[in-house]
Parts: structure tokens; C-alpha cells; sequence
């Protein structure tokens, strides 16, 4: 990924508020992914570093709010088609087995098919963090507990099935 990224300045944009359709409409006029949709009033989106500055200056008009993210490329874009060869390589040697309980992939907001192709699709793939979230509810799944340093993906959570426990 660091290599792709050298190859083309890109750069990414957390976008607070706004309707998804506005923000996905001045994504696309300006050659932008929508790489993350977290939440409710919460997108980021990726793609060449020009145009991620041309949509900080836009996003205020369709009443949004832009943060630059501190990245080192374009990530969950296009521009990240030259790594998918050398990742698809590294997890070709990587021994998969089948787990106990469904893993979620937030590229297709599914459990893993095959592991080894949709790890490498998913550097392309925008992060569907809110449908995976979602799709796990809808599959039973009543509590969520965060692990790691920070609550960031709790407050997520909180905004997209408030009905369910985050812990």
C-alpha cells in the first residue's frame, strides 16, 4: 500500500455532516471515492490530493464539515490497484481456517467467502463500517464491545442501531 500510495499523491477527507447523497454527488464530480461510510454525518472520502483540497473548499456548501486525515495515500480508492497483486502474493501463504462464528468483512458488509480474495478486493472497496454494523443486528447480534485503545467505533455504533448495547 505504501508503494501505490508514492505513486500518485492522494490523500484523504473525514466529512461531518451533510446528506450522503450530496457528499457522494461532489465525490463524483470531482473523481473522489466515498471510502468510508462510517456513520450517520460521518464519510471520508479518498482519492487524489488535489481534488480531496478542491472538496474541503465545496463540502461547506452542501452543509458539511471537512477534517484533512493524517494519511499517507489514497486509501479504499482506485488508487490502490497497484498493491492488490502484492497483497493477493502475501496471502496466498497465509493457512485460513474456518472460524467458529461469522467474521464480518466491511468491504461487502458480509461474512468472509474467501478470505484471501476479498482481503485484496477490499483495498479498492470503500469500508461499509454502517451496513456491516447493520448486517450483523439483522443477523442477531445484540451486543457490540470495542476492542482496543479508544471508543470511536462504540460512538459509531451508537449512531447506527442505538437499540443495540455498545459496550
Amino acid at each position: 500500500m505504501a508503494h501505490a500510495a508514492a505513486t500518485t499523491e492522494g490523500g484523504m477527507v473525514a466529512v461531518l455532516g451533510g446528506e450522503l447523497s450530496a457528499v457522494a454527488d461532489l465525490a463524483a464530480q470531482l473523481g473522489l471515492t466515498v471510502a468510508n461510510d462510517n456513520a450517520p454525518g460521518q464519510v471520508v472520502l479518498s482519492g487524489r490530493l488535489d481534488a480531496v483540497a478542491v472538496a474541503e473548499e465545496h463540502l461547506r456548501e452542501i452543509g458539511a464539515r471537512a477534517r484533512r486525515l493524517d494519511v499517507g495515500g489514497a486509501f479504499h480508492s482506485p488508487l490502490m490497484e497497484p498493491a492488490i497483486e502484492r497483497l493477493a502474493a502475501a496471502l496466498a501463504g497465509v493457512d485460513f481456517r474456518a472460524p467458529q462464528t461469522p467474521v464480518y468483512s466491511c468491504g461487502t458488509a458480509a461474512p468472509f467467502v474467501d478470505p484471501r480474495r476479498e482481503l485484496a478486493e477490499n483495498l479498492l472497496r470503500p469500508v461499509r463500517w454502517r451496513e456491516t454494523v447493520l448486517a450483523m443486528r439483522d443477523a442477531g447480534v445484540e451486543r457490540f464491545v470495542e476492542i482496543g485503545p479508544g471508543r470511536v467505533l462504540t460512538g459509531t455504533v451508537r449512531r447506527i442501531a442505538p437499540e443495540a448495547a455498545a459496550a
